[in-house]
């Protein structure tokens, strides 16, 4: 499990505030969890499991101080912005590589984390679920410890920004 996530109170202190981590989160991250005692190409995702993807997507995004939703978060992953009627929309994405046989080469497509939702701005825009390999590989980063190190990235630009 995460080191970020093992407090002993339901309590995760960033270094901008208090943000609450519920039995809800701890849940959806154990379940991803099992994706580590299974060969990738054993793995079934059901929707739970998108389900505690989408969870633990949401509690990084409530994270990361708006200030630096525009940055780069570490292994790849970057918040954007959807604009839609009722307001604005935030994923966590990751780019995805896999190969076109049609076009013989790699393409690279985003993955929205918290996908699975139709936002209507105009006209009805589709943000898909991530494939089953994004699910994989953001419940490994989870894993590995990808909630520490952005909580270790928050303080180092939290830092800089004290210093100038």
């Amino acid at each position: 499990m995460d080191k970020g996530l093992e407090k002993k109170d339901s309590w995760i202190t960033v270094g901008h505030g208090l943000y609450p981590f519920t039995f809800r989160h701890k849940k959806a991250v154990k379940r991803l969890e099992r994706f580590q005692l299974k060969k990738s190409w054993d793995v079934r995702v059901t929707y739970k499991d998108y389900e505690a993807v989408t969870i633990v997507a949401e509690y990084i995004i409530r994270m990361v101080p708006p200030r630096y939703h525009d940055h780069g978060l570490p292994r790849g992953y970057y918040i954007v912005t959807a604009d839609y009627d009722l307001g604005q929309h935030k994923f966590l994405c990751s780019d995805h590589s896999s190969w076109n046989y049609q076009r013989q080469e790699i393409e690279r497509k985003r993955q929205y984390l918290n996908g699975g939702i139709y936002l209507h701005y105009g006209t009805y825009t589709r943000y898909p679920r991530p494939v089953r390999w994004a699910v994989i590989e953001f419940a490994r980063d989870l894993h590995t410890g990808l909630i520490s190190e952005i909580e270790e990235w928050i303080e180092e630009k939290r830092k800089k920004e004290v210093q100038k």
